[in-house]
């Protein structure tokens, strides 16, 4: 099987899996929360992981 066959079987298997009542709640308490003039706050550390220092971050950092 091709790398691009394999991944879009994944790709409708996981989006078969997922719940769909719990995404149509999710929306409507999205909703709610606008139409009531409330706000969302999102956190995230992002996906990348952290670069360990250089030695140009390390001695920019560091008095001379």
């Amino acid at each position: 099987m091709s790398f691009s066959r394999q991944f879009l079987n994944e790709a409708k298997h996981a989006i078969d899996a997922l719940d769909v009542d719990a995404i149509e709640r999710v929306v409507a308490i999205l909703a709610a929360t606008r139409s009531s003039g409330g706000r969302l706050f999102i956190l995230g550390v992002g996906a990348a992981p952290p670069m360990p220092p250089t030695q140009s971050t390390i001695s920019a950092r560091s008095p001379a």
